[in-house]
């Protein structure tokens, strides 16, 4: 009595597969929207039966030549601002360097800036008053990166 069962479950699962390839297959036939393969001969066929107007491509390759030209002008522009950038950041490092040399500042490994404020902050003593610069703008918790009205730095 199972194995009856089983074989007529087994012949109901088949035919509803079958069923179910059979449907996507005939849509797939009867499909106005369908895309040739690109081997086929009627894939063939429609490229070399549609015809584009010349002038109509012509402009289009025109259009597309002047978008060309356009970003690549635009990439010469961004090329050279990227340039003047690297420049300013070398000439910024060179100064943050001969500041510490002269002990005006000090870097820490973290990153922080301190302004020597002491009478001897021009000889690399740090033991006046400094104020911590954070790298990523002043973020972290502390006082201004401006030093105070009137201050001679």
């Amino acid at each position: 009595m199972k194995r009856k069962q089983a074989l007529i479950a087994a012949a109901l699962i088949t035919a509803l597969l079958a069923f179910g390839l059979l449907a996507v297959g005939v849509n797939a036939v009867f499909n106005p929207n369908s895309v040739p393969v690109s081997n086929s001969p009627a894939a063939a066929a429609s490229v070399s039966g549609s015809t584009v107007n010349g002038s109509d491509a012509q402009a289009q390759i025109e259009r597309l030549t002047s978008l060309i030209a356009q970003y690549q002008a635009r990439e010469s522009q961004y090329q050279s601002q990227l340039n003047q950038a690297e420049n300013q950041v070398q000439q910024l490092q060179s100064i943050l360097i001969q500041l510490q040399r002269a002990g005006v500042i000090r870097i820490q490994n973290d990153g922080t800036i301190l302004l020597g404020r002491g009478a001897n902050a021009g000889s690399g003593s740090f033991s006046g008053n400094s104020f911590p610069i954070a790298p990523n703008g002043g973020s972290n918790g502390g006082p201004s990166t401006a030093p105070p009205a009137g201050s001679p730095l």
